[in-house]
């Protein structure tokens, strides 16, 4: 007689529908955070079964699965019919957000360049300064120079009256006094000129500085008002910029300060030649 254990068969267990309770409740569960309804698969569970199911979910019960924060329909609510052109309209409250962003980037770059320029060019044009104290002393005339050249004619003068008073007028021959002249070095004007030049571009950088963090600083002046009123003044305040070619102006600054940089070092290779 043949057994009838391989003729049993076991009842499958049978999953409840995707849309019930207890399948939600068994795949799923949920966090609630200050950004709204999320889902989370349960520990032991199969990842793709979890996510699709947390899908699901969120399509059934209307939940966004992440948090857009560039969904300023979401960050502000609508404006009222009639409402869209008034001073707390939505589109402005939009554009004070992203224009800040924007500027706050912008500034924050412009900044950080400016401050570093700003302490090398103080510093370069102090190194430069204890140079050109030295060196414009070639320039001018030789005081020890300019007091032998006299004792040398007092010299010829006392000499001339001596012969005058043993030999006579007649043994004397009158010789012109001879101008000293002080000559100088060409090197020296050209090391002046080119360290006086750096000098010039380092102040020049110094100054234009100065006034580009001014212009930032009332750039970002927050002023009182509704958000019509700050985007229009913001958008006043940008083209004024374009207009002035502030961003053009900072972004030369560092080729001011390689040309004086420049000007410098070809200066002290003529200085060094001619020792």
């Amino acid at each position: 007689m043949q057994s009838d254990e391989h003729n049993v068969s076991f009842p499958q267990p049978s999953l409840p529908p995707p849309d019930s309770a207890n399948t939600r409740t068994s795949w799923t569960a949920r966090s609630s955070s200050s950004t709204g309804v999320t889902s989370k698969p349960l520990l032991g569970s199969d990842p793709s079964t979890s996510l699709c199911t947390c899908l699901y979910s969120d399509i059934l019960t209307g939940s966004s699965v992440t948090n857009d924060p560039f969904d300023y329909e979401q960050k502000y609510a609508p404006d009222e019919e009639y409402e869209e052109m008034s001073p707390k309209a939505r589109v402005y409250r939009v554009y004070v957000d992203e224009s800040t962003k924007f500027d706050r980037e912008m500034v924050n770059g412009w900044r950080e360049a400016l401050d570093v320029l700003l302490v090398f060019a103080a510093l370069f044009s102090a190194v430069v300064t204890t140079f050109v104290t030295q060196t414009c002393q070639s320039l001018q005339v030789d005081q020890a120079q300019v007091g032998n050249s006299l004792l040398s004619e007092m010299i010829g003068i006392q000499r001339t009256m001596l012969l005058v008073m043993v030999h006579g007028p007649e043994a004397v021959k009158v010789v012109q006094p001879a101008l000293t002249s002080f000559p100088t070095n060409v090197s020296d004007f050209w090391v002046n000129g080119l360290w006086f030049a750096s000098l010039g571009l380092s102040l020049a950088t110094t100054l234009l500085v100065v006034l580009a963090k001014q212009w930032i600083h009332q750039y970002t002046l927050i002023q009182a008002g509704s958000p019509r009123d700050h985007s229009r003044i913001r958008h006043f305040r940008y083209m004024a910029l374009q207009k002035w070619h502030v961003p053009l102006i900072i972004e030369l600054l560092p080729v001011l300060m390689h040309a004086a940089l420049g000007l410098f070092f070809l200066g002290l290779i003529i200085y060094l030649c001619s020792l």
